[in-house]
């Protein structure tokens, strides 16, 4: 009598919870495309390689199937590293990394969504409309009852007649 193999019935049950949760990313250079197709507000999150309050958020808050599902529905999600090196073209603009000293510099990008905080913190979570106007930002660290709070309010905003 053949039996199927363990790993196979772990997979089985495994992958889909994985997968159901799932939050779409999509880069700066891919927003203006989709956006003609389907126009919603961007949540774009400033982070940067060092940061570890960046990495509690996308370990845990943007990990959560509530604020994913919150995302993939009602928003598209661009993580943005401030310390990216490639070129990036938004609203017609090509922003460009700024180097600053040996291996260290900043994105355009970044820095013109930062430009007014001084210091710069990370991470910084800007919610932008369809015409990329931001319409809500917030910095530090953000826990997932207070993502759902942010994005339950935004959605809210877009449904009132």
């Amino acid at each position: 009598m053949r039996t199927t193999p363990r790993w196979f019935l772990l997979a089985f049950f495994i992958v889909p919870l994985w997968h159901a949760a799932q939050l779409k990313e999509l880069s700066v250079n891919e927003l203006e495309t989709v956006q003609k197709h389907n126009p919603r507000n961007t949540v774009l999150f400033i982070h940067t390689s060092w940061c570890q309050y960046c990495k509690a958020m996308m370990k845990t808050t943007f990990r959560n199937k509530e604020v994913v599902k919150l995302l993939n529905e009602h928003f598209h999600f661009i993580p943005f590293n401030a310390e990216e090196r490639k070129d990036v073209v938004f609203r017609g603009k090509t922003y460009r990394f700024q180097p600053s000293g040996r291996n260290t510099g900043v994105h355009e990008l970044a820095q013109s969504f930062l430009e007014d905080k001084t210091p710069a913190s990370y991470p910084h979570l800007f919610i932008l409309n369809p015409a990329h106007e931001i319409i809500k930002e917030s910095n530090g660290f953000i826990s997932i009852a207070e993502m759902l709070r942010i994005l339950t309010e935004v959605t809210e905003l877009n449904n009132t007649p």
